[in-house]
């Protein structure tokens, strides 16, 4: 559901936007892309979420098509890192 959410966003980010170039709307689609391929893979988590919280974000910096949702995105950055970091702590107790 996270992810759908944050797909459907950026797609009607770019859609709402005056010209979209077809290098944006191909890096945007990347986002989604890998997105999914690692839903695929197995990284049902927020791992998915963030990676593309992450690829959305450099999509934003780089075009300047992100929005309020774009800005705002910044704000669960913490949350990203600090799960990589709880992961990362537990797995090397296994």
């Amino acid at each position: 559901m996270k992810l759908s959410l944050a797909t459907f966003a950026i797609l009607l980010t770019a859609a709402s936007a005056a010209r979209v170039t077809q290098q944006e709307a191909d890096e945007a689609f990347e986002c989604v892309r890998r997105s999914l391929t690692s839903v695929d893979q197995g990284n049902d988590g927020s791992q998915a979420s963030c990676q593309f919280l992450y690829c959305f974000q450099d999509f934003d910096s780089k075009h300047n098509r992100g929005g309020l949702f774009g800005k705002l995105s910044y704000i669960i950055d913490p949350l990203c890192g600090a799960e990589g970091l709880v992961e990362r702590v537990f797995s090397l107790g296994h």
